[in-house]
């Protein structure tokens, strides 16, 4: 239930599940989104224990987000949301 509270949180969850784990990536695939409510959303899965979210400490910050093993399970939910 928790998943389908933000407006977007599906939406994310389904494009990290789809392989676009970057957060430039998945503010052009949702361009009508703001990158603060993206942020924001994407903060709310990660507690949720949703997503992971892994920094990579190079010279240009690089940041990805991941499925947890919980956030894998919940994915078939998702699937249902896309369905028409």
């Amino acid at each position: 239930m928790e998943i389908s509270n933000g407006k977007w949180n599906i939406s994310l969850v389904w494009c990290v599940y789809s392989g676009i784990k970057r957060p430039g990536k998945l503010q052009r695939k949702m361009h009508k989104a703001s990158r603060r409510v993206l942020d924001t959303q994407l903060n709310q899965l990660i507690n949720h224990g949703i997503l992971t979210k892994i920094t990579y400490d190079e010279r240009l910050l690089k940041v990805e987000y991941e499925l947890t093993l919980f956030g894998k399970t919940v994915i078939f939910v998702v699937t249902d949301c896309k369905s028409p």
